[in-house]
């Protein structure tokens, strides 16, 4: 999903007004909105800030995952 989308300067635009700055990077797969883009409902992957990904040390700080829902929350009601 290139930056200027409007999907991502959406979200660009939620992150900021969460107090965040929106930083996009390339993974090359595996992601959960590559089915969802190939269908035509552009989307973008939202980390959430999780510590130890795929391990038994997996965690997340309760102060992330509530800026995480912050910055979602101001992503859908966001008018387009």
């Amino acid at each position: 999903m290139p930056k200027d989308a409007p999907i991502a300067q959406l979200f660009a635009q939620a992150c900021e007004q969460a107090g965040q700055r929106a930083v996009f990077s390339t993974t090359y797969g595996g992601g959960d909105a590559n089915p969802f883009n190939n269908k035509g409902l552009e989307c973008v992957v939202f980390g959430l800030g999780m510590q130890a990904i795929h391990t038994l040390h997996e965690a997340i700080l309760l102060s992330d995952l509530t800026l995480s829902a912050e910055i979602l929350r101001r992503a859908i009601t966001t008018p387009a």
